[in-house]
């Protein structure tokens, strides 16, 4: 069994990093990145994502169980249907 990646602070996730965490295929990732529901970074032609901040505002109507609990475990809070990180 593969371990997930843990978020860095000073480490952008690829897509890739992304996918492995959630579970998810990297084509998946792309959608959601291309359709704005899960935050990204374009840095030139490169897609990355920032594990610690970049989940602010994730609508909670898209997300499944594992991305949920994604969140929660980076301390992300449900407010009125949105996903935040604590001030």
């Amino acid at each position: 069994m593969s371990t997930a990646p843990q978020p860095e602070p000073d480490r952008l996730w690829t897509p890739a990093d992304v996918a492995t965490y959630l579970q998810a295929s990297r084509s998946w990732v792309y959608q959601r990145a291309a359709d704005g529901t899960l935050p990204a970074l374009r840095i030139g032609g490169m897609l990355r994502f920032d594990p610690i901040h970049g989940f602010n505002g994730y609508d909670d109507r898209s997300c499944s169980d594992t991305e949920r609990e994604f969140l929660r475990l980076n301390g992300y809070v449900l407010d009125h249907g949105t996903w935040r990180r604590p001030s």
